[in-house]
């Protein structure tokens, strides 16, 4: 299989993780206008069990859709199994392939954003620098470990399997922050536009849809 295939394989793959990530974007600004809308009208009595029940349903959903992002099954799309496979192709993403990509008058621009995927200008993807990434996407989501079997309390992953999806017995043991989510999504969102950049030689500051404005209308939602 030539290169080019190669690579297109990984952008088609790229691309589903991405739309994933982008929802999840979306769906946190979506809640985070929520809540301030909820805060800020005195008229809505804050003891609702609607407004728990929204609440809980947003967290429980995000909560098993960022995890999916860290699911190692060969039959599963998740960024960390994409990151594994970088490394494995990383004689594909040379410097060359992606200076190239760039208009001639560019390629000065081009050398330096490779900079962040390589070590000492190195002119091949740097498998360390990707298995930091994995590390710290792992830890954001499944928490620090204190021996083999143990997980720190407040873990993404131990939440979605004690609340989340398996509703197990002793959910107490499983609490997670909001804020904990939160960053776990801003991760996830800075690590698409990272490997955005090395696929598509495509710079951006965000996944957040440009016109989500525009679908938020609470006061029609919460109308007497």
């Amino acid at each position: 299989m030539g290169n080019e295939m190669i690579i297109r394989k990984i952008k088609n793959r790229f691309k589903i993780i991405e739309n994933e990530i982008s929802q999840l974007v979306d769906d946190k600004y979506v809640f985070e206008q929520y809540k301030k809308y909820i805060e800020d009208n005195k008229n809505i009595s804050k003891q609702n069990n609607f407004l728990f029940w929204i609440a809980k349903n947003y967290q429980i959903l995000s909560v098993i859709n960022v995890c999916k992002q860290v699911d190692e099954r060969n039959d599963v799309e998740s960024l960390v199994n994409l990151l594994k496979d970088f490394k494995k192709l990383k004689n594909s993403f040379s410097l060359g392939w992606f200076v190239q990509k760039y208009p001639v008058w560019m390629r000065g621009n081009g050398e330096n954003d490779f900079k962040k995927f390589t070590i000492k200008n190195n002119k091949k993807i740097s498998v360390k620098k990707i298995d930091n990434d994995i590390k710290e996407i792992k830890q954001a989501i499944c928490g620090v470990r204190f021996g083999k079997k143990r997980q720190s309390v407040e873990s993404l992953k131990k939440y979605r399997n004690k609340r989340g999806a398996h509703f197990s017995n002793d959910n107490k043991k499983a609490i997670v922050p909001i804020k904990k989510l939160f960053n776990a999504i801003d991760l996830l969102e800075k690590m698409t536009i990272k490997y955005n950049l090395l696929l598509n030689q495509a710079d951006m500051d965000t996944l957040l849809s440009a016109n989500i404005d525009e679908y938020i209308e609470f006061d029609k939602v919460f109308k007497k």
